[in-house]
C-alpha cells in the first residue's frame, strides 16, 4: 500500500491511496441496496406492470410485490413458440415462467385470481405452472407488447408443445392486458 504525507494544519498525518475499483464499488452498492428490500426483491424504478398481493412472503410495495419490465426481464427468460385463437399462424412468445415469478414473491397458495387492465377476472389453480411451461409473456414474436396488442403482459401456455393444455378452460385462463395477480 502506498502512504502520502499531507501536511493539516500543524501535524502531517499519513492517508491512503484507494484503489478506483474498490471505491467505485461501494459506490456502487450504496446506489444500489435502497432499491433492495431486506427479503432480496428489488423496487421498481419503471412503470408497475404488475402487482402481486395475498399469500406472499416476499414483497416490495405496500400493496405487495411490484413488478416493472426491467425487473420481469432480469429473471431467467422462456420462449416458445404456439398457435392460439388470438394470433395468426405460430406466434412466438417470451417473458417469465409463473413459476419463477411465484418462487419470486414465495407464494404460499394454490389459487391465483387474475386480473386484466378490462377487469376480466380468471381464478387459476397453481398445479399447472409446476408441470408446464407456463409464462407471463412480454413479448410477441420478439417485440414487445402493446395494450393494442393485449399487452403488456399476457399469460400464455404452450398449447402446441402440450396439445393436452389446448381446452377451454386453459384458452379462458390466458389473461391478456393482466396487471393483477391475488394469491388466495
Amino acid at each position: 500500500m502506498r502512504y502520502h504525507t499531507v501536511s493539516h494544519g500543524t501535524m502531517p498525518f499519513q492517508q491512503r491511496t484507494k484503489h478506483p475499483l474498490l471505491l467505485f464499488t461501494a459506490l456502487a452498492l450504496l446506489l444500489v441496496l435502497p432499491c433492495v428490500q431486506a427479503n432480496g426483491l428489488p423496487k421498481p424504478t419503471g412503470e408497475i406492470l404488475l402487482m402481486i398481493s395475498g399469500n406472499i412472503e416476499n414483497t416490495n410495495h405496500p400493496d405487495g410485490a411490484a413488478f416493472d419490465l426491467d425487473m420481469l426481464e432480469a429473471m431467467e427468460v422462456t420462449s416458445f413458440e404456439t398457435r392460439t385463437p388470438w394470433t395468426k399462424g405460430v406466434t412466438r412468445f417470451t417473458g417469465v415462467r409463473l413459476a419463477a415469478l411465484l418462487s419470486a414473491v414465495s407464494a404460499t397458495t394454490f389459487n391465483i385470481k387474475m386480473t386484466a387492465d378490462d377487469g376480466y377476472i380468471y381464478e387459476l389453480e397453481r398445479k399447472i405452472e409446476d408441470k408446464y411451461p407456463v409464462i407471463i409473456a412480454y413479448k410477441k414474436d420478439d417485440d414487445y407488447m402493446s395494450i393494442r396488442q393485449l399487452g403488456p403482459l399476457w399469460l400464455m401456455f404452450p398449447f402446441d408443445d402440450y396439445p393436452e393444455l389446448d381446452t377451454e378452460e386453459n384458452r379462458a385462463a390466458s389473461v391478456w392486458q393482466l396487471k393483477k395477480m391475488e394469491l388466495n
